[in-house]
């Protein structure tokens, strides 16, 4: 009777359980993964790419990217910009990237250029990103916008630290170093100096004298 009852309440237990499981569902939120005030650097007459980096939610299709160009207040659509071409590229199940590139800059190309994504009733906007032509090639250094963190890596942009964050942490690793080796140096001079002090303080010993008194004898 009792073993009876035990499997009942596992079985129910099991089952319950079950049914829990089947109607809860993991959260998914889209997503793009595009830092705020990125700027690209190109030329006129080369192809130029920018990339919006997408994660989205499984086993609920492909997201749908489309790309467009500030024009005071609105973005306009580029969707049907002949001359653009918009790639998706897949890196696993949960993440991708969306190109718009440009075969051939021209200074009209100058802007700011946004993507938007949505999947299963969700949307998502990226920030601008600035695209910055030039006429001529000189020695300004060309960069290229990262597929996964939405950067830049031109060295005059505000964002420099941001994209090199490695040497910032060295630079930050050497103050931290340097400091220590002075609280150090700092502090085995005070301790020198304490000592030598108390041995300048403490009263010096005394030698004892032994001195002896003359004793007269007189014999009558």
């Amino acid at each position: 009777m009792l073993l009876q009852k035990i499997w009942s309440f596992v079985t129910f237990s099991l089952m319950m359980l079950n049914l829990q499981t089947q109607g809860i569902e993991e959260p998914c939120l889209l997503a793009i993964s595009v830092h705020r005030h990125t700027k690209f650097h190109t030329f006129e007459g080369k192809s130029s790419t920018l990339n919006c980096p997408v994660n989205y939610c499984i086993n609920k299709g492909t997201p749908i990217v489309s790309w467009c160009k500030q024009e005071g207040k609105t973005c306009s659509s580029l969707e049907n910009k002949a001359e653009a071409n918009i790639t998706w590229t897949p890196y696993n199940e949960t993440f991708g990237n969306a190109s718009f590139t440009i075969p051939s800059v021209n200074i009209s190309d100058n802007g700011s250029y946004a993507c938007k994504a949505q999947q299963a009733g969700q949307t998502a906007k990226s920030h601008y990103i600035q695209l910055l032509v030039s006429e001529k090639q000189g020695t300004h250094t060309t960069t290229s916008q990262s597929a996964l963190s939405g950067g830049t890596t031109d060295s005059s942009d505000g964002n420099f630290w941001i994209e090199n964050t490695w040497l910032l942490y060295v630079f930050i690793g050497l103050i931290v170093v340097v400091t220590a080796i002075c609280f150090i140096l700092c502090c085995s001079v005070k301790t020198w100096k304490a000592k030598k002090m108390s041995q300048d303080v403490q009263p010096k010993e005394t030698k004892k004298v032994r001195t002896f008194k003359k004793v007269r004898i007189v014999i009558s």
